[in-house]
């Protein structure tokens, strides 16, 4: 015959196993939470990433432009290096006309009806 000391075992140990039964679920739970905010996490990270690949990519863009830009700046410094020193020598050529080579065209002037 079963005795009081067993109904009460048992009932203890129906309690241990109610508690841990709880103390299970609550973990499982916690543990759902973590695992919730680690796969937020890894999206996050996954953003990033892509933000960070497309930031680089823009940075590449720009560096290229500014290449292009220096070739173009310096291509249109020299041209117009070379207009300014061809605009200089026709300057030189008109002066030295003006200045000594006025023989030949002061003949030129005293043909004309303004002499």
């Amino acid at each position: 015959m079963p005795t009081t000391s067993d109904f009460a075992a048992i009932v203890e140990l129906q309690q241990f196993k109610r508690l841990f039964e709880e103390q299970e679920e609550k973990t499982r739970i916690r543990l759902e939470e973590k695992e919730e905010q680690i796969a937020g996490l890894h999206v996050a990270l996954r953003q990033r990433d892509e933000q960070m690949e497309e930031v680089k990519a823009r940075l590449q863009e720009l560096a290229q432009e500014r290449e292009r830009l220096r070739g173009d700046y310096n291509r249109l410094r020299q041209e117009a290096q070379e207009k300014i020193d061809k605009l200089m020598e026709r300057i030189k050529e008109l002066n030295q006309k003006l200045m000594g080579g006025g023989g030949d065209t002061s003949a030129e002037r005293k043909t004309g009806i303004f002499r």
